[in-house]
């Protein structure tokens, strides 16, 4: 049986190789047969667009109804870009994502019962970014944000370096989230 999954393209850059991720993801889900929805974060931020108000409400219910979510983004300076980290600071919000029990000093994640998978590009070699930093991006978002709200288990996929992969590189890339959409998990 398939599963509702929300993919989150967290690319502010509309034409970015992480939308051709999103849309290759899109697609092994669908032919496995998972319902799916997509969101590009470029779309909260266009000028005159949804308001503020409705944008989070439409994330939440999203949200809400997805089992599966895929974070596709690219590490910038060692984490998510400011428009994907502003998204996950408006819309997991207490009382939503998580809330903590007063009487027995709890947190308690709102949002079990989902998984995950993180989807990033990047420029840095993936052993230096592990040896080096640390995976801190990575860490944050299975930890600190998802792991916070009680998602998981939280899977990873790195991609790059990015600007040393050639078009049959980005192609391989491209059937293998695929697959992964198939998989959707």
């Amino acid at each position: 049986m398939g599963k509702n999954v929300l993919i989150l393209n967290g690319n502010p850059k509309p034409d970015s190789f992480c939308r051709s991720l999103a849309l290759q993801y899109l697609a092994g889900a669908q032919e496995a047969g998972h319902a799916v929805r997509l969101v590009h974060i470029a779309d909260f931020q266009k000028p005159g667009g949804r308001g503020a108000v409705a944008q989070d409400i439409s994330a939440q219910a999203d949200l809400l109804w997805a089992e599966h979510i895929v974070f596709i983004y690219p590490n910038w300076w060692g984490t998510v870009p400011a428009a994907l980290k502003g998204w996950l600071d408006t819309v997991l919000t207490a009382g939503f994502a998580f809330r903590f029990d007063m009487a027995t000093n709890r947190l308690e994640g709102l949002l079990e019962g989902r998984t995950a998978r993180l989807v990033v590009t990047m420029d840095t070699p993936k052993w230096i970014y592990r040896l080096l930093f640390s995976n801190g991006g990575i860490t944050i978002m299975r930890r600190a944000v998802l792991g916070f709200c009680g998602v998981k288990p939280v899977r990873v996929s790195t991609f790059g370096p990015m600007y040393k992969s050639d078009p049959p590189v980005r192609e391989k890339w491209l059937v293998q989230i695929r697959e992964l959409g198939r998989q959707a998990a």
